[in-house]
């Protein structure tokens, strides 16, 4: 077996100290306006979603400062979700408990105040169009880290699309990260035509956020922007065009990616015979399994040689040999 290179559907515990984008800060929104109130009325919103295998709900308080609480109740673990927002809190809708965006619990009717309930909240924040939670038990760094794709200028129209994808993230991200399958599984889509993956000029800015909602499942955040055809944004529910553009490219991938998966838990190898042109993808899981194994000078090496461009990823080194990630394999 190629080092660090065995594959697995189950969400390592380390995984959890990272901060993860968990939502396109613009889906947090107030009431919509209308003439009498242009502004809008309050922060309203309610985004449930999972991360590693939790069920959690993100709001706004009265400020618009962003918030992350489990979307359980402290009484009868009714989904907070199914509640609404007052005056920046949760009211839970099965008997209006209320709780702030540090999970306290601020108000029980019909009962005696109990001043110690609580539910657990994460540490948030807000980020180039993010908003970003830290799941795990580790103490947080401060913000999230720079980010090479921050929000788009007004000039770009951004397309927001959230899919829940029923595959391991880690295979998904190794797809993402896999220029060499576009001319094979992408031939009714964007890479109809394609000689070779390096031979394309991309003129569109996408961001793929891959977070692990649960074993087997994936929360895909995906924005897409573009410098040419401004005009575009203009058009009513553009926003939906591109929902069907994407998911016909994902459809092409899925059928592949689910049968990895189902190999996968079989016992199947997705990395028996990595290739020059598997850099990427290899880097990501041999990254992964050594953030799992608590090696962190060894994840930090891997992380740091993780860009490069087309020409790099297809090079082959004839004097090294069949040299996947810049060291001649043991």
């Amino acid at each position: 077996m190629h080092r660090h290179l065995k594959s697995s559907v189950e969400i390592e515990p380390s995984l959890k100290n990272f901060w993860y984008p968990t939502e396109f800060s613009s889906k947090l929104t107030k009431t919509p306006g209308s003439l009498l109130n242009v502004a809008g009325g309050p922060w309203d919103t309610l985004v449930p979603f999972e991360l590693c295998g939790e069920p959690w709900v993100l709001f706004r308080n009265e400020q618009g400062a962003p918030s992350c609480i489990k979307d359980q109740c402290a009484h009868r673990a009714c989904p907070l979700s199914a509640g609404k927002v007052i005056a920046g809190q949760v009211q839970c809708p099965y008997h209006g408990w209320k709780f702030d965006g540090d999970g306290s619990c601020t108000e029980m009717p019909s009962t005696r105040f109990n001043p110690n309930v609580a539910v657990t909240a994460l540490p948030c924040a807000e980020k180039d169009g993010f908003i970003w939670v830290w799941p795990g038990e580790a103490v947080p760094d401060e913000r999230p880290p720079p980010s090479n794709h921050p929000l788009p200028t007004p000039a770009y129209h951004p397309a927001e699309i959230m899919v829940d994808v029923p595959v391991e993230h880690g295979l998904l991200i190794e797809n993402l990260l896999d220029l060499a399958h576009a001319p094979f599984t992408h031939t009714s889509t964007f890479a109809r035509g394609w000689p070779v993956p390096e031979a394309v000029t991309f003129h569109a800015n996408k961001v793929h956020v891959c977070m692990p909602s649960k074993t087997g499942h994936t929360r895909l955040l995906y924005r897409m922007s573009m410098d040419f055809i401004g005009w575009m944004r203009y058009i009513p529910s553009i926003d939906k065009v591109w929902q069907s553009v994407a998911a016909q490219v994902l459809g092409e991938d899925m059928a592949l990616i689910t049968g990895q998966q189902d190999r996968l838990e079989r016992g199947g190898d997705t990395w028996a015979n990595p290739m020059p042109y598997d850099k990427l993808g290899v880097r990501y899981r041999r990254w992964r399994n050594s953030v799992a194994d608590g090696d962190e000078a060894e994840a930090w090496s891997y992380a740091r040689s993780a860009k490069m461009g087309a020409g790099e990823l297809f090079s082959v080194d004839e004097e090294e040999g069949l040299d996947v990630d810049g060291q001649v394999e043991n």
